[in-house]
């Protein structure tokens, strides 16, 4: 027929659905182990090659040997769960060893495997190790960006300015209460003005890590004043019932007159 390929003729009540079956699975990519009462009784190639041996090399191994030790918890409830009640269980992310003592970032997903009378657990593994490396190099360019974006800005002898500017997530306040108290530290600031005129969003979140930076930063005997508050963001202030317990003026200058800085 027109569109079709033959790729052969069989009967099949002669297939081996067994062997066909265990070589579709030792062809995968990824990595299975087969695992009863925590003893490996079977790993395809990919598995053995992810943790650096040979197929033999494993069998008959306890699994946790090749887990690392501060997820041995986790892989043990959801083993419990499986077996107990004969249910799949959430990608987990852990870290395996390898037969040479290296580790290698995994995702798990587990899921209940009869064979014969035994109940079994068939763990599918995917490496995630270069997905990790991208993930951790994303975040350490996102927080110098934030820095950049917010930096702290000496102005005057023991005077400095943070100039709040565009968007404020959660994420990105909580990289502000990482970073700016050791920041005004080592810069030895006395005064710290917070100028909100270039800000987009205002939330109680926000708000909440800015207060957490102010109590931080006047445990270190810093002073915080607020600067450019507009009236859309003081009107949200409002409605979402913030009250801002540090001095506030309308613009740095007036900051800068209130500390007794002249001209």
């Amino acid at each position: 027929m027109k569109g079709c390929v033959v790729i052969g003729r069989f009967n099949e009540g002669s297939l081996d659905h067994h062997d066909i079956f265990k070589q579709m699975v030792e062809r995968l990519t990824e990595s299975i182990i087969i695992h009863i009462d925590g003893e490996i009784v079977y790993i395809n190639q990919s598995g053995a090659e992810l943790l650096g041996g040979t197929t033999q090399d494993f069998i008959g191994k306890e699994l946790l040997s090749f887990i690392q030790e501060d997820y041995h918890q986790t892989v043990q409830d959801h083993i419990h769960q499986i077996v107990v009640n004969d249910a799949s269980v959430s990608t987990s992310e852990q870290v395996i060893k390898r037969k040479d003592g290296s580790t290698v970032e995994v995702e798990v997903n587990c899921n209940p495997l009869q064979m014969e009378n035994q109940r079994a657990v068939q763990s599918v593994i995917r490496d995630i190790t270069e997905r990790k490396k991208t993930e951790k190099s994303l975040d350490n360019a996102l927080k110098e960006i934030n820095a950049l974006a917010s930096p702290v800005v000496p102005i005057l002898n023991g005077i400095a300015v943070l100039p709040l500017i565009g968007s404020i997530e959660t994420e990105r306040a909580q990289q502000f209460l990482d970073h700016i108290p050791a920041t005004v530290a080592e810069q030895n600031i006395e005064w710290l003005i917070l100028d909100f005129s270039g800000i987009i969003n205002l939330d109680t979140y926000v708000a909440d890590y800015l207060f957490k930076i102010n109590e931080t930063i006047r445990l270190l005997g810093i002073e915080t004043i607020i600067t450019g508050m507009r009236p859309d963001l003081a009107q949200v202030a409002t409605q979402l019932g913030i009250k801002f317990s540090i001095k506030s003026f309308g613009s740095v200058r007036q900051a800068l007159n209130f500390i007794g800085v002249r001209g």
